[in-house]
Protein backbone atom coordinates (compact mmCIF):
# COMPACT_ATOMS: atom_id res chain seq x y z
CA UNK A 1 0.00 0.00 0.00
CA UNK A 2 1.32 3.34 -0.98
CA UNK A 3 1.78 5.99 1.74
CA UNK A 4 -0.05 8.48 -0.47
CA UNK A 5 -3.13 6.42 -0.74
CA UNK A 6 -6.02 7.29 1.56
CA UNK A 7 -6.70 4.99 4.44
CA UNK A 8 -9.96 3.11 4.25
CA UNK A 9 -12.76 5.00 5.96
CA UNK A 10 -14.40 2.10 7.74
CA UNK A 11 -12.19 -0.28 9.58
CA UNK A 12 -14.01 -3.07 11.26
CA UNK A 13 -12.56 -4.18 14.59
CA UNK A 14 -10.64 -7.36 14.53
CA UNK A 15 -11.57 -10.35 16.62
CA UNK A 16 -8.60 -9.73 18.97
CA UNK A 17 -9.61 -6.10 19.46
CA UNK A 18 -13.19 -7.14 20.33
CA UNK A 19 -11.97 -9.74 22.82
CA UNK A 20 -9.66 -7.18 24.44
CA UNK A 21 -12.50 -4.67 24.84
CA UNK A 22 -14.73 -7.38 26.26
CA UNK A 23 -12.05 -8.32 28.81
CA UNK A 24 -11.59 -4.67 29.86
CA UNK A 25 -15.35 -4.29 30.37
CA UNK A 26 -15.44 -7.50 32.46
CA UNK A 27 -12.59 -6.26 34.65
CA UNK A 28 -14.33 -2.94 35.23
CA UNK A 29 -17.56 -4.76 36.06
CA UNK A 30 -15.75 -7.03 38.54
CA UNK A 31 -14.09 -4.02 40.16
CA UNK A 32 -17.40 -2.18 40.58
CA UNK A 33 -19.00 -5.34 42.01
CA UNK A 34 -16.16 -5.63 44.54
CA UNK A 35 -16.53 -1.98 45.57
CA UNK A 36 -20.29 -2.37 45.92
CA UNK A 37 -19.88 -5.48 48.06
CA UNK A 38 -17.24 -3.76 50.22
CA UNK A 39 -19.52 -0.75 50.61
CA UNK A 40 -22.43 -2.94 51.67
CA UNK A 41 -20.25 -4.63 54.29
CA UNK A 42 -18.41 -1.56 55.60
CA UNK A 43 -21.29 0.96 55.64
CA UNK A 44 -23.32 -0.77 58.40
CA UNK A 45 -20.20 -1.17 60.52
CA UNK A 46 -19.41 2.53 60.20
CA UNK A 47 -23.03 3.50 60.93
CA UNK A 48 -23.07 1.28 64.01
CA UNK A 49 -19.83 2.84 65.23
CA UNK A 50 -21.23 6.33 64.78
CA UNK A 51 -24.43 5.34 66.60
CA UNK A 52 -22.50 3.90 69.56
CA UNK A 53 -20.20 6.90 69.74
CA UNK A 54 -23.19 9.24 69.83
CA UNK A 55 -24.97 7.11 72.43
CA UNK A 56 -21.86 7.09 74.62
CA UNK A 57 -21.43 10.85 74.27
CA UNK A 58 -25.03 11.57 75.22
CA UNK A 59 -24.90 9.16 78.15
CA UNK A 60 -21.69 10.67 79.53
CA UNK A 61 -23.17 14.15 79.15
CA UNK A 62 -26.18 12.96 81.15
CA UNK A 63 -23.87 11.59 83.88
CA UNK A 64 -22.00 14.90 83.93
CA UNK A 65 -25.25 16.85 84.29
CA UNK A 66 -26.35 14.47 87.05
CA UNK A 67 -23.08 14.99 88.92
CA UNK A 68 -23.25 18.78 88.56
CA UNK A 69 -26.85 19.11 89.75
CA UNK A 70 -27.13 16.33 92.31
CA UNK A 71 -27.37 18.70 95.31
CA UNK A 72 -30.15 20.79 93.73
CA UNK A 73 -32.38 17.84 92.92
CA UNK A 74 -34.99 16.21 95.14
CA UNK A 75 -33.99 12.81 96.59
CA UNK A 76 -36.76 11.01 94.64
CA UNK A 77 -35.31 12.26 91.32
CA UNK A 78 -31.82 11.20 92.35
CA UNK A 79 -33.04 7.70 93.22
CA UNK A 80 -34.96 7.43 89.94
CA UNK A 81 -31.86 8.42 87.97
CA UNK A 82 -29.75 5.94 89.91
CA UNK A 83 -32.23 3.18 89.07
CA UNK A 84 -31.75 4.11 85.41
CA UNK A 85 -27.96 4.08 85.79
CA UNK A 86 -28.13 0.69 87.53
CA UNK A 87 -29.90 -0.72 84.46
CA UNK A 88 -26.94 0.43 82.37
CA UNK A 89 -24.46 -1.57 84.47
CA UNK A 90 -25.10 -4.55 82.19
CA UNK A 91 -24.50 -2.60 78.95
CA UNK A 92 -21.84 -4.05 76.66
CA UNK A 93 -20.24 -0.61 76.15
CA UNK A 94 -17.51 -0.16 78.79
CA UNK A 95 -17.78 3.66 78.78
CA UNK A 96 -21.47 3.45 79.65
CA UNK A 97 -20.80 0.90 82.42
CA UNK A 98 -18.06 3.13 83.85
CA UNK A 99 -20.32 6.19 83.69
CA UNK A 100 -23.02 4.29 85.57
CA UNK A 101 -20.54 3.24 88.24
CA UNK A 102 -19.31 6.85 88.59
CA UNK A 103 -22.86 8.13 89.08
CA UNK A 104 -23.64 5.42 91.64
CA UNK A 105 -20.40 6.06 93.52
CA UNK A 106 -21.02 9.80 93.58
CA UNK A 107 -24.57 9.54 94.89
CA UNK A 108 -24.23 6.59 97.28
CA UNK A 109 -20.66 6.94 98.50
CA UNK A 110 -20.19 3.18 98.16
CA UNK A 111 -17.14 1.60 96.61
CA UNK A 112 -17.60 -2.12 95.98
CA UNK A 113 -14.85 -2.09 93.34
CA UNK A 114 -14.50 -1.77 89.58
CA UNK A 115 -16.77 -4.66 88.66
CA UNK A 116 -20.21 -3.74 87.32
CA UNK A 117 -21.48 -7.07 88.66
CA UNK A 118 -20.49 -6.10 92.22
CA UNK A 119 -22.17 -2.71 91.79
CA UNK A 120 -25.30 -4.36 90.42
CA UNK A 121 -25.46 -6.83 93.34
CA UNK A 122 -24.94 -4.10 95.93
CA UNK A 123 -27.53 -1.80 94.35
CA UNK A 124 -30.06 -4.63 94.08
CA UNK A 125 -29.60 -5.45 97.76
CA UNK A 126 -29.63 -1.85 99.04
CA UNK A 127 -32.05 -0.10 96.67
CA UNK A 128 -35.27 -0.63 98.67
CA UNK A 129 -33.69 0.94 101.77
CA UNK A 130 -31.47 3.60 100.22
CA UNK A 131 -32.41 7.28 100.17
CA UNK A 132 -30.31 10.17 98.97
CA UNK A 133 -29.35 12.73 101.59
CA UNK A 134 -28.03 16.09 100.49
CA UNK A 135 -24.58 17.02 101.66
CA UNK A 136 -24.71 19.43 104.60
CA UNK A 137 -22.47 22.00 102.98
CA UNK A 138 -20.50 22.59 99.85
CA UNK A 139 -17.88 24.57 101.75
CA UNK A 140 -14.29 23.36 101.54
CA UNK A 141 -12.88 21.57 104.58
CA UNK A 142 -11.55 23.85 107.31
CA UNK A 143 -7.93 24.95 107.20
CA UNK A 144 -6.09 23.13 110.01
CA UNK A 145 -3.37 25.81 110.13
CA UNK A 146 -5.84 28.41 111.38
CA UNK A 147 -6.86 26.17 114.28
CA UNK A 148 -3.33 25.83 115.65
CA UNK A 149 -2.71 27.62 118.98
CA UNK A 150 -0.55 30.70 118.79
CA UNK A 151 3.12 30.20 119.57
CA UNK A 152 4.14 31.48 123.08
Amino acid sequence: MSPFRKAPRHRFPTREYQEMEYEIRRQRHRRSDTLLFAGLIIAPVILFGIYELGRTTLFMRDVHTFAATIDQRPPADVKRDLQNYARHLTDWNPAIRDGSMMALKLATGWNPGNSPGDWRAMWTAQEPYWEYRHSTTNAPPPDWRKELPAAP
